[in-house]
This record gives structure tokens, C-alpha cells and sequence, in this order.
């Protein structure tokens, strides 16, 4: 075959090798196949490349290898298929199409059949595409296609309904009856029977029959409802097959039988309940005068009682059977029944068959598919609505078909569908439909009908538990099945620490809150005790106190409350805990006396529970179980309102101090009420001891002086015998330093009293907050002119701080601060309580005219704590007053955006203004706390309010806001904005040049302006603000910008006018300079103005020695013949440095003297100059003898004889050398000489 393959071009070797195969006896079909294959691809390669008639080894090793390898048999017959794809024409509607593609596609088909591969996918996914199913089918049956190969193909259709009828022929399977013999009715022939009926079905459809089956391994109790909803039949148990086979067999004589009968109807029913058929429960339904009840229950009693778990509950609901006097009542309890086993389809049936014009079959339907087909969005409303519109009597209908009877029986229908979910999502799902349509509205009254939306509250709650009674969840409230199973259901929830959930169970389940609240803790109690942290103290009293805000939130009665807590402390074995748990009851009782709610002065013994209270507090100190937290349990006592009429000692009732640990305990714990300022209990504490303290005796003298009740003169200060005195507060210090020199309207009796408690506030040791607090009061009071007890028993704080700052004292706010920091007043509250007076103040004051009251008016007596006009630095000691001002800006910007909402263009100026002012006062708080966040919120919200302001029209607003707020880079628009609307001149108005910045800001605007808008305003803003120096800086910069225009233009009659114009410009800037104190600017000016000049003189003659570059300037100073118009250029290009030069071409090569003259007049002659001067002059390379005359001369009128002596030896002027020596100074340069210094 391999020899045949290589040589497949050559007619007589392949004819050989077939022959000799035949030979053989075998088959030589598939070395024929591969001839034919092969010779297919051999056209084709010599059709693309050059076309011989010789074999390409190639082609026969494909063949070689595609009997060795399944991937290269693939890939043969993937490029066969290729060459044949291009040959056919798919297109082709002759009546011989069909026949012609299939001898085309007949080689390769029959190559893949012998290599086993797949093959015929293009030719038949090509006619799919086209939605040709004759050529497809007739290609898949004449090759034999494989089944999965074609259903695989059929899904590319692009007409579905093709695709579906193609895959549900090759799909379906012929339900198959087969005529059984009857032989008797026994379990073990029908059981025989059946797998005679399955053995035979399995070997028609080809399956071997050995083979195990899922369907035989299935138990007899399976579900009939699943197993249905895969076969999408109502039944498909074994038993169905074999009664349906025996009720076929002999169904004729059956009915025979029961025709014959008197009562047909009867006969059928009780065969059927005899053989336990449905199916003749059906038949006696036909008959007119047969009762639907007893067929009904027949039929849904056979068809349940198949099932051997069943079977055995339905034999215990009836004992005994009426088959043809059956109850409504029985086929309630079937339906009930069925329900419980999950027959939802089989009661479906039941009632589509007999109930079908009941609202039960939409209910059924429902659970159907809820149940059964688990479509979880599937709705009960269409059973509401047809109970709705059922009629009341329905007429001669069975009783059925009674309304009651419905309403009912589907109570009971979806009691037990709730019940019998699978899972309690799944119940949880169908509760909520219950609940959102609010079924239980849809019955009527006569009906009790399950609360759902209570129940499925209920089970909301409990999350992952899963072992409730849900049936006890449906029965009513006052059941005590109901009852238990709740509580018990409660227990569940706090064993497993669901607390809130709990909470909202006990109220879903109307059960009483506070009886639950009472096990809640008391399970919180007993898991805490099992804890780890349990010996931890700290943990003890955090746990104590969330009970306790348990309890008071809740209002759990009284009795309970102090019951639980002494239970508690009974069990305690920590002297602290106990003390916290009794000091707990003590304060709920006495909060409960005080309103007048203590039930009986019998039952509880305050008296008695304080001295043990007490008693423990010191023990727990004792053991070092005194935690400072627990002096945290209640707000700070209001110790100035303490009873002072009662004494420490006392002997009724007291406990005794037994050893000194406890004296010392007592002592720390007075200490630290005291540092709590809770001078009640320490006053308590000492009288339950009969312990005297120290400080306590500084406290109660402190208190008597400020009430007066005991006379300074009276007083011993050395008598407390204390610890040595320490220095006071800072705060308290600066409060007795503005009492001595800045405030007359106290008296000096109450400067005496004040200076006394200073003084025993220092001698003290713990009690000094409370000393400082009576002091302040005492004070406040002073001022206020108030009695002290109407200060310090006052618990509105921020009233007594209001009254404080509307008086406005001159002291930087110094008694507010100490009213603030002594009732430690937080920050917040602070600032919330400025924000609305300052707001209260605005709204009151910027109504007022205020600028038309008198001087010695003051606009305090309006009650206001801030005002905007009179007191200029009256908002920064307010927002002293904060620890955090921002903390007060973004509360008064809370309430400027709430404002701001409301504002429009109509508005009235009273709104604006406040708003206006509350934008700066938060611009304030924010700039003190360096708050830039703040500050940017600020100036965002300002450009809105610019906007606001501009539509009406407010630009006096306007400008007080920008000044206001100091802005004025990140607001410029606010100028352009006055601009627009020729509003800049408010700017100018009195009083205006106060305003810090506003002129720098001013003349920054003025900078980017153009220069026509800058030089119109410029004079207003310095006429207004006295700027001459940016007067004159404007003024030379336009003369600047002016000149390098002109340098560009040619000489004609209009440049003299400009450069006149430049003239006078320049000098109206020098005079400006000179008023700005400027000289060294205005000398430039000056400077700049002659050279224009000097520029107009020229101007006839065409020399132009404006912006000259430095070649030309060099030139024209050394070249020029007249000096002062030379020094003028100089002047102001800055070249003096060119003069050398100049004086060698003009005096010594040209001779001028009258230059030399001019020049001598006005600088002089230097020595270093007429150095300069030879040097350049012996680099001359031509001199002629007046040069060197000019060059003695100007050297002659050097005054350095030093310079002149050397100069005239280097430029060969003996003689002038000659002369100096002789001359005076003689005597100088022979010293020179001698000493080798000159030559």
C-alpha cells in the first residue's frame, strides 16, 4: 500500500497493488480512496506550481503518516475539504443539486469515514448560513453524520425555528406502550413488568442492556414533583407506566362493569381506591350526578398514596376511608398533605382538573412555580384578584366551591408552604411576597389569617440560625405555643450575640421589650463573667456602664433595675465593682426621688445605701480597686448651690476610720472628688467618717465669704494648717491685675473678698479649681451686679457669658476667659454659642444707621455682644475667646451659606449687609487660626457674593466686603468690576486712605490696566492717597515707552512736538519725585529731560542721540566738540569713562582750550586722568609738534609733581623734567630718585 501511495501517479503500479490486494480477500477500498485523494491533491499543487506527471513523495508521506497520526489524518482531510470547498458552487438551485454535491463530496467524506475524522462541517455550516435544510438533511443522512456533528451544525441557522425543529426530531424519543399481559395484581408482576418495559425500551434505542441506570438506583420515594420537572410530564414513575398499561388492558370491562351498576359513579371510585388508580377517579368525575368532593379526594388520594412515606401518613389521617361520602374537610387535610410533601404538581393537577374556576388554581400555580420551577419572581397578585372578585354564593356549585371554604383552605395552603421550604432564604423569598401584596388583607373577616409581614419580620431576624419553629411563628399571638417558641427562639438569637437583631425581633413578635432587655443583660452578664478581660477592673466598670446606659435607655422599671444591680454586687468579689454598682443605685434612686417616683420609702433605704456606698468606696481604695474613671459616672455637681448648713462631725449612723491605710485612702479619695470638682460627695464621704480636711475647710470659708455669711474681719486665713502656699493660674492672676487697674466698677469690699479667696485658693492643695471657680463666680457676680447665688446656680452657662461680653469691659475679654476655662467649656460649644450671637447681633444692628447715632450712644444697649461700627478690634477679642477659631469660621460660614441661598437680586440692603459681615467676620477667624482652607472657602463664596452684589447694584456693599475681607490680589476682579460701572471713585472717598493696603493694592491694578484707563485714574488715586513716587514712576515709564517709539521714526516736524510733550512730562515726574522725597529718581529725570533737549537742538541739523547703542555714544563723546553737550550725553548713557578719550582728541590733537577750560571747571584734572590721557597718547603713531605742545601744556596743569615727573621722562620732555627738578620740589623727587622709588 505505502509502495502504491508513493507512486500514485503511475496507472499500472496502483493497478498492481489493487489487484494484489483483491487477491488477498481484501477489502481495497480505502488504497483506493487514498489513490483518488491523492491525485485530487496533486492537481491542485501542480495547478499553483508547474504541472507534471510526475509523484510527489510528499503527498504519499501524508497519507503514510495519516494512519500513524490522528493530527495529521486532521490535517488531510482539512485541506481535502479545502480543494472540494472551492469546486462547489453553494449556490446552485438546479433540481440535480443535491445529486451533484453529493458525488462531489463523496472522496472525502469516504476518506473520513476511514480514518475516523471528522468531516462535512463547511459543506453543512454553508448551508445552514443559506437556511438550506434539504441539502442539509440529505447530506447528514447519506454520509451518516454523527448525531452531536449535526446538532452541533442545526445550531448556526440563522431561522431558529429551523434549528429547533431539526434538533427536536433528532432529540425525541416515541413514548412506547406495549401490550403487558395481565396476569394478576401484585406488586412483584408489576415490578417484573417493568423492566420487561425498560429492557425492551433500552434495546430500541440502542443502549446495551447491562448497562446501569440512574433511574433504577432511584429509590421508590422519590420525588414525583422533581422527577416531573424534568420530563415535563405529571407523572413518570415506574407504577404510572404499569397501571397505565394495565388500565388500557382493561379499561372497557371496567366501565362495563360500573355502567351496569346502579350508581356508576361509585363503582369507579371504589376500584380505583381498590387498584389505587386516578385514572377512574377521573371517569366518575364524568358522571352528572357524581360529588366532585369524593372524586376529587379519590383521585388526589391514589395519586399520593404511591409513595410508601406518604402512604404511611396518609393511613394515620384516615383510618377509615369514605370513598363515596367523602368531606370538604378531608380534602382540605389532602391538600394539606400534599403540600407538606412537596405534590405541588400533583396538587395542581388535582385542581386544574376539578377546581378550575377557584381562585385556588392561580395560589397553586404560583407555588408551582415558586416551588417547583424556583422562579423566585413569580406573583400572587392574580390570586388576590380572583379572590377578590369570587362571588360570595356561587349557586348550586359544590361546597368546594364555597368562599369560606377557599379562603380556608388557602390559609392552610400557605401556612404550609411556608413551612415546608427548603431553606429559609427560600422562605424568607416567599414571605416577602406574602408580605408586600398584603395577602392577609385579601381575606375576609370570619377568616384568621397568619400576620406574614409580622413573620416574615420575624425570620429577618434571624439570620444564619436555622433550628426554629416556624409553624409556631403562624399561630396567633396569644398562643402559647406561639409564646414559647419566641422566647425560645429569643434565647438563640443573644446566645449567639445578635442583640439588635434580637431587639428587632422582640418588637416584630409583639413581645415585651423591657422583659427582653432584662435577659439580655443578664446573658451579657454571664458571657462577661466568662471572659478573659473578666479580672481586669477597668473592663468591669466599661462593661457596667453599658448596661447601665442599657437599662436607662429602655426605662426598665425601677424594681428590676435596682434588683438586677444589688444581684449583681452580691455576686461581685472586687470592692470597686461593688462600690460603682451600689454608687449606681444610689444616683437612680435619688434621680427617681427627685421625681417624686420612688414607689415606697420602705422599700428602698437610701440612707442606708449611701453609708455603704461609702463604706466600699473606701475599702476599694484600700485594695487599690479605686479606678479614677469611676469618679466619671455622673456631670460634675453643682457645688455652689451645697447646703452649708450642716457640719462634718457627726455621730448618728457613721462608720469608723480603723487604721491609717484607711485614713490615708479616705484623704485620696476627697482628693480626687475634689479635683472633680464634686464637692458634694467629699462633703458626704468626710460625714459619713467624721473626717476632717483641710481643703474642705478652705472650700466652705470660700463659699461663706463670697455669700457673705461670715465677716472678713472674722476670718483667720493662717488658721487651715495646709501645705505651703503656691503661686496662682495665669488666668487668675490676670484677672486679679484687671480687678486692681482696669476695671472701677467694683467696690473695694468686693476687691477685699476677692483678694482673700486668692489667697486661700493658694493655700490649698486639691480644692483649687473649685477655689478658682467660687472666686470667678464671685466676680461675674460683682460685675453683673447680681447676687452670687444667681451666678453659680445658674446651669445655663453661655447665659452668664453672654450677659459678660454685652457688657463690653475694656479688658481684652479677661473675665469671659476665666468664666470660659473654669466651667471647662468646650471649644465647640464655645463657638457655636458665638456664632449665633454674633448672627443675633448682625440682624439686630445692621438695620440701624448706625453713623447718625450719637457718640456717647452706645449701641450695646441693644443687647448684642458684637458691633461691626463702633469697637474696631471688638471681633478679634471675640475670636480670642476660641482655642481653634476656624472651628467658629466654618459655623459662621454654615450660616452665611444658609443665608446666601436665599439671596437675589431684590433683596434688601439688610440682608446683603449681614451677609456682607458674616463673610468677614468668618475672613477674621479663619486668618487667626491660619486656617487656608478656610480662607479659599471664603474668597470662593465672596466672588458668588460679588456677583450678587453687581446685579443689584449694592457697590457700596461691595467695597466694604473687599476692604473688609483684605484681599485685594485674589479680588481684583472686584476692581474691574467698579470699573465697568464707573463705581471706582468709592474708592476715593473719605476716610478711605485708612484702610491698610487698599493703595498698593490700587496702584497694582493700575499697572495691568491699559496705560490710556491707568494714566485717567492715576490722579484720582494719588490725589486721594498722596502717591507721588508712583505718580512719578508712571510718568517716567510712559516718557520711557514714548522714546523707544520715536527712535523708530524719521525726523519731521511732529517729533519736536512729542519730544516737547516727553519734556514736560519728564519734569512734572521730577517734581513728583521731589515731593516723594525720590532726589536720586528725580536727578535722572533730570538728566533724561536735557538730553531731550539737547535732542530738539539737534533735531535741524539730523543728529539723533536719542537710544543710541554704545559704539555711538563712545563716538559722540569723544568726537564732539562742545562739552557740555558732550557732559549731557554722558550724564545720562552713565559713560564717564570715556573722557581720556575725549580729551586727547579735543585738547591735546585738537587744541580745543576752551573744552580743556569747561572741562577743568566742571570735574577738574586728575592725576590718574591726564595719565590715562599719555598713555593714549604715546600709542599716537604720528605727533606733531602742537600735539606735544598741547600734551606739555596739559600736562604742565597736573598738580601730583610725582605723576608729572615720571609722566614727563616718559614721554621725553626733558626740559619740563629739568625744570621740576630744580624747581620746588627738588628736595622731593631726589628722595624719590635716592631711594629708587622713580627712575
Amino acid at each position: 500500500m505505502d509502495y502504491a501511495l508513493l507512486n500514485y501517479r503511475s496507472a499500472d503500479i496502483c493497478a498492481a497493488c489493487i489487484s494484489f490486494i483483491e487477491l488477498l480477500g481484501q477489502d481495497s477500498l480505502p488504497l483506493r480512496c487514498c489513490l483518488n485523494a491523492a491525485n485530487i491533491l496533486h492537481e491542485n499543487q501542480a495547478f499553483n506550481e508547474e504541472a507534471n506527471e510526475k509523484s510527489f513523495p510528499e503527498i504519499g508521506w501524508k497519507f503514510k503518516q495519516a494512519y500513524v497520526n490522528k493530527d495529521s489524518a486532521v490535517n488531510l482531510i482539512s485541506e481535502i475539504e479545502n480543494i472540494f470547498l472551492k469546486k462547489w458552487n453553494p449556490y446552485n438551485t438546479e433540481p440535480r443539486a443535491v445529486f451533484k454535491d453529493t458525488v462531489l463530496w463523496m472522496p472525502v467524506m469516504t476518506l473520513s469515514h476511514l480514518y475516523e475524522v471528522e468531516a462535512g462541517n463547511l459543506y453543512l455550516n454553508e448551508c445552514a448560513k443559506q437556511n438550506n435544510w434539504f441539502k442539509f438533511l440529505v447530506f447528514s443522512q447519506i454520509f451518516q453524520i454523527p448525531k452531536e456533528q449535526v446538532l452541533k451544525a442545526a445550531s448556526r441557522f440563522s431561522n431558529s425555528c429551523i434549528s429547533y425543529h431539526i434538533s427536536h426530531a433528532l432529540n425525541r424519543r416515541s413514548a412506547l406502550l406495549y401490550d403487558v399481559a395481565y396476569k394478576a395484581k401484585t406488586s412483584t408482576v408489576l415490578k417484573s413488568e417493568e423492566r420487561d418495559m425498560r429492557k425492551s425500551l433500552y434495546s430500541r434505542i440502542g443502549v446495551k442492556q447491562g448497562a446501569s441506570s440512574v433511574e433504577l438506583k432511584k429509590s421508590p420515594e422519590q420525588d414525583e414533583d422533581r422527577s416531573s420537572i424534568a420530563t415535563e410530564e405529571t407523572s413518570s414513575s415506574s407504577s404510572d407506566i404499569d397501571l397505565r398499561s394495565f388500565v388500557l388492558k382493561d379499561l372497557f370491562s371496567q366501565l362495563l362493569l360500573a355502567h351496569s351498576s346502579e350508581t356508576p359513579w361509585e363503582c369507579l371510585l371504589h376500584t380505583s381506591f381498590e387498584i389505587k388508580n386516578p385514572a377512574l377517579a377521573i371517569l366518575a368525575a364524568s358522571y352528572h350526578d357524581s360529588p366532585i368532593k369524593s372524586c376529587f379526594f379519590m383521585w388526589l388520594y391514589t395519586n399520593l398514596h404511591r409513595n410508601e412515606g406518604i402512604k404511611k401518613q396518609l393511613d394515620a389521617a384516615f383510618p377509615q376511608i369514605r370513598v363515596t361520602n367523602c368531606s370538604a374537610e378531608d380534602v382540605k387535610k389532602l391538600f394539606v398533605v400534599a403540600v407538606q410533601n412537596h405534590k405541588i404538581l400533583t396538587l395542581w393537577q388535582g385542581v386544574l382538573f376539578f377546581l378550575s374556576s377557584t381562585p385556588l388554581l392561580p395560589l397553586i400555580d404560583f407555588l408551582r412555580s415558586f416551588m417547583v420551577y424556583k422562579k423566585f419572581d413569580a406573583s400572587v397578585e392574580l390570586f388576590q384578584n380572583q379572590l377578590w372578585d369570587y362571588p360570595q354564593n356561587p349557586g348550586s356549585l359544590s361546597e368546594l366551591h364555597s368562599l369560606l371554604w377557599i379562603e380556608n383552605t388557602s390559609v392552610c395552603i400557605l401556612k404550609e408552604a411556608v413551612i415546608a421550604c427548603a431553606t429559609n432564604y427560600q422562605r424568607l423569598i416567599l414571605l416577602r411576597h406574602f408580605s408586600h401584596t398584603r395577602l392577609e388583607k385579601s381575606f375576609s373577616k370570619e377568616v384568621s389569617v397568619p400576620q406574614f409581614m409580622k413573620v416574615c419580620q420575624m425570620i429577618q431576624c434571624l439570620g444564619s440560625i436555622e433550628d426554629f419553629d416556624v409553624k409556631s411563628f403562624l399561630l396567633p399571638e396569644n398562643d402559647v405555643n406561639y409564646k414559647h417558641s419566641c422566647w425560645e427562639t429569643l434565647k438563640k438569637l443573644l446566645e449567639n450575640h445578635l442583640y439588635d437583631d434580637a431587639r428587632t425581633f422582640t418588637t416584630a413578635a409583639k413581645l415585651p421589650v423591657k422583659e427582653m432587655i432584662l435577659l439580655q443583660i443578664n446573658h451579657e452578664s454571664e458571657e462577661a463573667r466568662k471572659s478573659s478581660q473578666w479580672s481586669n477592673l477597668t473592663h468591669r466598670i466599661d462593661f457596667w456602664r453599658h448596661i447601665l446606659d442599657t437599662l436607662n435607655q429602655n426605662a426598665i422599671p425601677l424594681e428590676a433595675t435596682i434588683e438586677f444591680l444589688d444581684n449583681q454586687c452580691e455576686v461581685s468579689d472586687i470592692y470597686g465593682e461593688k462600690y460603682f454598682l451600689v454608687y449606681s443605685m444610689v444616683n437612680i434612686l435619688s434621680d427617681a426621688n427627685k421625681q417624686s417616683s420612688l414607689p415606697d420609702a420602705t422599700v428602698f433605704d437610701l440612707e442606708a445605701l449611701k453609708r455603704k456606698m461609702w463604706w466600699l468606696c473606701l475599702k476599694a481604695e484600700v485594695n487599690k480597686q479605686l479606678l479614677p474613671e469611676i469618679f466619671d459616672v455622673k456631670p460634675v455637681h453643682e457645688f455652689d448651690a451645697l447646703d452649708l448648713s450642716f457640719d462634718t462631725k457627726s455621730t448618728l449612723n457613721v462608720h469608723s476610720i480603723e487604721n491609717e491605710e484607711e485614713r490615708i485612702a479616705i484623704q485620696s479619695i476627697i482628693g480626687q472628688f475634689l479635683r472633680k470638682k464634686d464637692v458634694q460627695n467629699a462633703f458626704q464621704l468626710a460625714k459619713s467618717f467624721n473626717y476632717e480636711c483641710q481643703d474642705l475647710k478652705i472650700v466652705k470659708i470660700c463659699l461663706e465669704i463670697a455669700t457673705s455669711y461670715v465677716d472678713l474681719n472674722a476670718v483667720d486665713i493662717s488658721s487651715p494648717d495646709c501645705a505651703p502656699e503656691v503661686s496662682s493660674s495665669r488666668f487668675i492672676r490676670s484677672l486679679l491685675l484687671w480687678i486692681n487697674n482696669g476695671y472701677s466698677g467694683i467696690t473695694t469690699a468686693h476687691k477685699d473678698k476677692i483678694k482673700l479667696m486668692e489667697k486661700l485658693s493658694r493655700k490649698s492643695t486639691v480644692s483649687v479649681a473649685v477655689c478658682h471657680q467660687i472666686l470667678v463666680h464671685y466676680t461675674v457676680s460683682a460685675v453683673l451686679m447680681e447676687k452670687y447665688w444667681v451666678i453659680a446656680k445658674e446651669k445655663n452657662h453661655f447665659k452668664i457669658l453672654k450677659d459678660i461680653l454685652v457688657k463690653k469691659l475694656s479688658d481684652e475679654h479677661i473675665l469671659a476667659k476665666c468664666f470660659i476655662i473654669v466651667h471647662d467649656l468646650a471649644d465647640v460649644d464655645v463657638a457655636r454659642f458665638l456664632s449665633e450671637e454674633i448672627w443675633h447681633s448682625l440682624k439686630v444692628l445692621c438695620p440701624l444707621n448706625l453713623t447718625m447715632l450719637p457718640e456717647n450712644k452706645s449701641s450695646f444697649s441693644e443687647n448684642v455682644i458684637y458691633d461691626p461700627l463702633r469697637v474696631s478690634e471688638g471681633f478679634q477679642l471675640i475670636v480670642k475667646l476660641c482655642q481653634d477659631p476656624s472651628v467658629l469660621g466654618n459655623l459662621l460660614m454654615d450660616i452665611f451659606s444658609t443665608y446666601a441661598c436665599e439671596l437675589s437680586s431684590k433683596s434688601s440692603d439688610k440682608d446683603f449687609s449681614i451677609t456682607v459681615e458674616l463673610c468677614i467676620c468668618a475672613h477674621e477667624c479663619f486668618t487667626a487660626a491660619c486656617d487656608v482652607d478656610g480662607i479659599s472657602k471664603i474668597l470662593h463664596n465672596s466672588q458668588m457674593l460679588v456677583n450678587l452684589l453687581e446685579e443689584a447694584e449694592k457697590f457700596t456693599k461691595m467695597v466694604h466686603l473687599m476692604t473688609g475681607l483684605g484681599r485685594y490680589s485674589e479680588m481684583m476682579y472686584v476692581f474691574d468690576t467698579l470699573k465697568s460701572h464707573d463705581k471706582l471713585s468709592l474708592l476715593f472717598e473719605k476716610n478711605m486712605e485708612d484702610v491698610p493696603n487698599l493703595r498698593l493694592a490700587l496702584l497694582d491694578y493700575l499697572k495691568r490696566c491699559s496705560p490710556a484707563d491707568s494714566d485717567s485714574l492715576f490722579y484720582a488715586v494719588a490725589s486721594g492717597f498722596g502717591m507721588y513716587r508712583e505718580k512719578a514712576e508712571i510718568l517716567e515709564m510712559s516718557v520711557q515707552k514714548q522714546l523707544s517709539q520715536l527712535c523708530k521714526k524719521n525726523i519731521d516736524a511732529d517729533l519736536s512736538d512729542e519730544l516737547e510733550n516727553a519734556l514736560q512730562v519728564l519734569s512734572e515726574a521730577a517734581k513728583s519725585y521731589c515731593k516723594a522725597d525720590c532726589l536720586h529718581q528725580a536727578q535722572n529725570c533730570t538728566h533724561l529731560a536735557q538730553l531731550i533737549a539737547l535732542q530738539i537742538h539737534f533735531l535741524p541739523s539730523g543728529i539723533w542721540i536719542i537710544g543710541l547703542d554704545d559704539s555711538s555714544v563712545s563716538r559722540f563723546i569723544t568726537q564732539h566738540d562742545n562739552f557740555s553737550q558732550a557732559l549731557i550725553v554722558a550724564e545720562e548713557y552713565r559713560k564717564h569713562q570715556l573722557w581720556a578719550q575725549a580729551m586727547l582728541h579735543n585738547v591735546v590733537l585738537r587744541g580745543d582750550r576752551e573744552y580743556l577750560r569747561e572741562f577743568q571747571a566742571h570735574f577738574g584734572l586728575s592725576a590718574s586722568l591726564i595719565s590715562d590721557v599719555a598713555k593714549r597718547f604715546k600709542k599716537v603713531p604720528t605727533k606733531s609738534d602742537s600735539a606735544l605742545r598741547n600734551m606739555k601744556l596739559l600736562l604742565s596743569l597736573c598738580s601730583n609733581i610725582k605723576v608729572k615727573y615720571c609722566l614727563a621722562n616718559d614721554l621725553g620732555f626733558g626740559d619740563m623734567a629739568s625744570e621740576l627738578l630744580m624747581g620746588e620740589g627738588s628736595s622731593y623727587l631726589q628722595d624719590l630718585i635716592a631711594n629708587n622709588i622713580i627712575k
